[in-house]
């Protein structure tokens, strides 16, 4: 059961990751390549303040979340509850994925420097591996209160989902 629950959790993680990585996509191509920040001249200083445009209807996160819903065969309510976790959730990963691709972008400019710092380097990984473990945090938190709102039935459902989608390798 233990490690039913440990595969259901990181199916879960992969999802939303999935999720969150085609938003990005669909949403601003600058943000998801650092080479293209540097092509264009643009340094993390002036993408700090940019705030990606909402997602255009029937995206890929819509119809994954459709599909899930159907699956689940989640009641109105638990729908409505769902979307108020997402977004809830979406809103504080939202300031940790521009951090990453900040320090992304200097971990690039490190790298390309004529005279590469080891140090700073190291010290720019150590960065980008704190953000992005507090973002995978940040994701088991949203699998746990997601989970919370189903029903037995449903959390064995969605566990099935989650089985069959790690082992097709999405």
């Amino acid at each position: 059961m233990k490690r039913m629950t440990i595969l259901v959790a990181v199916s879960f993680l992969l999802i939303i990751a999935s999720i969150a990585g085609e938003r990005i996509q669909a949403n601003d191509s600058i943000l998801v390549d650092p080479g293209n920040l540097l092509s264009q001249g643009i340094t993390p200083d002036e993408t700090s303040s940019e705030q990606p445009p909402p997602l255009p209807p029937g995206g890929n996160e819509n119809r994954f979340r459709e599909k899930f819903f159907e699956k689940i065969k989640l009641t109105d309510a638990q729908r409505a509850k769902f979307m108020e976790i997402r977004m809830k959730y979406e809103d504080m990963a939202e300031d940790i994925v521009l951090d990453l691709q900040k320090a992304r972008l200097q971990m690039v400019e490190l790298l390309r420097s004529d005279n590469p710092d080891r140090k700073k380097i190291d010290q720019s990984l150590n960065q980008i591996l704190y953000l992005e473990k507090k973002r995978q945090k940040l994701l088991v938190d949203e699998y746990f209160e997601t989970r919370n709102i189903l029903n037995p039935e449903q959390r064995r459902q969605l566990a099935r989902m989650m089985v069959r989608m790690l082992l097709r390798g999405k």
